[in-house]
């Protein structure tokens, strides 16, 4: 099938157009003259642009062609006069420029196309992209090619794939491994034109095609498939696969290898293998020699390029490096700064004042910052009318911060929006973000975690779902009540980002088992409503949350308040005990550890009792957690002993006097079945510069092996910063919540908390 785009690429076509059939992109132009790269560079708004610089490949010259938006890392040249940058790994458009450095139409597909990867063929003319489209109400995935000229996109192969196509010389052929993230990729070729595929019958991903067209080079022989690094498996060896005799070589003391680079002639292959570069020569063997930049290794992405066969450039870690094949020394030719943005400073922050909403906004327009805030305030009346007990007043801090995305809320009244630029203001049909749904996505979120005593034993997903499940239905709310200015740039909000998602989502809903927890509980309560109505659904909610349960009460008290609602003693009983009862999800290496596990415990003797502890007493690093408990497993020492306090190295953040609440210290058996709450008050711990801090309680009996964790019920605004020891040999340290998880650390590290004993009496 086919698509016509309704954007008109055909000026782009005469712009990109050349005649040869057998020019290879690349970051070397096709004549080994000039080489391409990009330097990135934040202006002072914290606008990302890249600078396209051009350099003779005899060091005569270097010129710059211009900017462009964005990190734009990637260069490939489209015969010798054309130039298109993009971003690795997942490129949705390519910026194009000429060898003069007149900037020319960017290339981007149509807006029914959702792309994972993208490459524009040697001639210029046509595009492959692996992800998906939409047609109609139907979306469909695989491997698609659109022509520029005609702007047709046509499917040529159905599957979920998640790596990139590789151009044939001419133009005419793809080749492709087929699958995603997992350890089997069948090696198709697939003829653009026919839409013919051949199955090699040999297995290859991550494919590079010699320059007579002759061979593909690729990762293959994957032995476990892992880990991925662009969709490629990281532990395969180099394939070269000779097209006419149907047949791949294997070349050993490959490991790793990935991203192979042809030569001029076909003669060496370079190729990226756990952060070295190394070069095969290929003359029917398997040769290979690996070689390593001024001795040290490179994090990637690895961009390469060959001036015929005897230089090899090399783009990665802020720099642009030659190779002499010769003499096998390495020359720097350019080196930048690593990428920092300008910080922000407090006077950098503008405010716009709205009935119980106030915005604090930097780097973005104003129109932008009101919007939210209107929102904001119409959102709390849609979620008060529905029953539920909401702040005063709210707090969204909103700013453009080029180093993440994201959204989150204290759980009380202070919301955060981090953008990585001002593109990603545009209607989230453009840009895939849903800046709209997330503000009432995280007043669903206040309207919960507020009004609970704590979230320990909230089952899985459940709190993601309420808020997904909350924000769609209120976005439809609040849609209808502010209509067309509710956005700078008008789109059908209630369909995007409210009702219409819900509703989508449902209809395409996977079995039950193969659902992630969220999406399994939003399901839940969308079914709930459909049965009952929206009020019914809130009704029960709202009154749960008006009894302050906790995590694990909540969902029964819900469901119990819903039967009241509807004189229905049966109602909803469909609901999935998963849904209503927490279970421990483990997410740990070692759910029971040995006796090696211990033997770093450390046993220092005070007058009174004991301290267990596994760190040297230096800090390393510190870390403040939301919705979860720094946790440490200790085990008894000979005797009879009871806990009756802890002591951690940190200092308490946020505002000079402590919130009046206390802290929950979680002892838990090596199940982690939960034996007693100890809370404290905040006020035990102080703010200023880090140091020991000690908390005593009535004693309590523990097991032979037993954790215990910490929760600061922390938010931007209030917490206490942990500090970490990672100098241990290995982590005894967890991340977890009663009645919820245990999960490991995501470092070699420990938590620098003590655990006192006392003898028994």
């Amino acid at each position: 099938m086919e698509l016509k785009p309704r954007i008109c690429l055909t000026t782009l076509l005469l712009a990109l157009a050349v005649t040869s059939s057998t020019i290879r992109a690349g970051m070397v132009s096709p004549n080994g003259k000039l080489v391409a790269y990009t330097v990135p560079a934040y202006d002072e708004d914290a606008n990302l642009n890249s600078e396209v610089f051009v350099r003779a490949s005899d060091g005569s010259s270097t010129r710059t062609l211009g900017k462009v938006p964005g990190q734009r890392d990637q260069v490939r040249w489209i015969g010798n006069d054309r130039i298109v940058v993009s971003e690795f790994p997942s490129a949705d458009r390519f910026g194009v420029f000429d060898a003069t450095g007149k900037r020319l139409p960017d290339i981007v597909l149509p807006s029914e196309c959702d792309v994972f990867y993208m490459a524009v063929s040697p001639d210029g003319q046509k595009v492959t992209f692996t992800g998906s489209r939409m047609i109609g109400d139907k979306k469909q995935y695989g491997l698609f090619v659109c022509d520029l000229k005609t702007g047709l996109v046509k499917l040529l192969v159905e599957k979920n794939i998640k790596s990139l196509a590789a151009w044939s010389p001419d133009s005419r052929t793809l080749a492709i491994g087929i699958g995603g993230y997992g350890k089997d990729y069948p090696l198709l070729i697939v003829d653009v034109t026919t839409s013919k595929v051949d199955d090699t019958g040999v297995l290859g991903v991550g494919a590079s095609w010699s320059p007579d067209g002759k061979l593909i080079a690729c990762t293959a022989d994957v032995q476990r498939g892992g880990s991925w690094f662009a969709g490629v498996p990281t532990d395969g060896k180099l394939g070269i696969y000779d097209v006419r005799k149907r047949k791949m070589h294997i070349l050993e003391s490959t490991d790793g290898a990935m991203q192979p680079a042809w030569s001029k002639s076909g003669r060496f292959i370079a190729y990226f293998a756990d952060g070295k570069i190394g070069i095969a020569s290929w003359d029917g063997g398997n040769k290979a020699v690996m070689h390593q930049i001024n001795g040290g290794l490179l994090k990637g992405p690895v961009q390469m390029g060959w001036v015929g066969d005897k230089a090899l450039y090399i783009l990665a870690d802020n720099r642009l490096t030659r190779f002499d094949v010769i003499q096998t020394n390495f020359t720097t030719i350019a080196e930048w700064k690593e990428l920092e943005a300008p910080v922000l400073k407090p006077e950098d922050f503008k405010v716009v004042e709205l009935p119980r909403v106030t915005v604090k906004y930097a780097r973005i327009d104003e129109k932008y910052a009101e919007a939210l805030g209107k929102i904001l305030a119409e959102a709390l009346k849609v979620y008060e009318s529905l029953g539920f007990k909401m702040p005063e007043k709210i707090t969204l801090e909103a700013q453009i911060d080029p180093s993440s995305t994201s959204l989150w809320t204290d759980g009380e009244s202070q919301m955060f929006l981090h953008l990585k630029s001002k593109e990603l203001l545009a209607p989230a049909t453009r840009t895939g973000v849903f800046n709209i749904y997330g503000m009432c996505h995280e007043l669903g979120h206040i309207a919960m975690y507020r009004n609970m005593e704590s979230l320990m034993g909230l089952p899985q997903g459940v709190g993601e779902g309420w808020a997904h499940y909350a924000g769609c239905i209120v976005v439809t709310e609040v849609a209808g009540k502010l209509g067309k200015s509710i956005w700078p740039e008008y789109y059908d909000i209630a369909d995007v980002e409210g009702i219409g998602r819900l509703k989508r989502a449902s209809a395409e809903a996977k079995p039950w088992d193969k659902m992630d927890p969220t999406s399994r509980a939003a399901l839940v309560f969308y079914k709930i409503e459909t049965e009952y109505g929206k009020d019914k659904l809130a009704a029960a909610m709202s009154a749960a949350l008006a009894m302050r349960p906790t995590g694990k009460e909540l969902m029964l008290l819900m469901l119990a308040k819903l039967r009241e609602a509807t004189s229905n003693s049966t109602a909803a009983d469909w609901v999935p005990e998963s849904v209503l009862v927490p279970q421990i999800e483990w997410k740990t290496k070692e759910r029971n550890p040995g006796d090696d596990f211990f033997a770093d415990q450390k046993v220092e003797e005070d007058g009174k009792g004991l301290w267990l502890f596994y760190d040297d007493g230096t800090m390393e690093g510190k870390r403040s957690m939301s919705g979860s408990a720094q946790t440490v497993l200790f085990r008894l020492p000979e005797g009879s002993w009871q806990i009756d306090g802890i002591k951690l190295f940190g200092a308490r953040y946020g505002e000079d006097e402590p919130p009046k609440e206390d802290i929950s210290i979680y002892i838990c058996d090596e199940g982690f079945d939960f034996l007693r709450e100890v809370k404290v008050p905040y006020s035990s711990f102080e703010k200023g510069d880090e140091k020991w801090q000690s908390v005593s309680f009535s004693p309590v009996d523990v097991p032979k092996t037993f954790y215990v964790g910490i929760d600061f019920h922390a938010t931007a605004t209030k917490g206490v910063l942990v500090a970490m020891d990672k100098g241990v040999k290995r982590s005894h340290s967890r991340i977890a919540m009663p009645y919820t998880y245990v999960s490991d650390m995501k470092e070699t590290a420990d938590w620098m908390i003590r655990a006192h004993l006392r003898p028994k009496r």
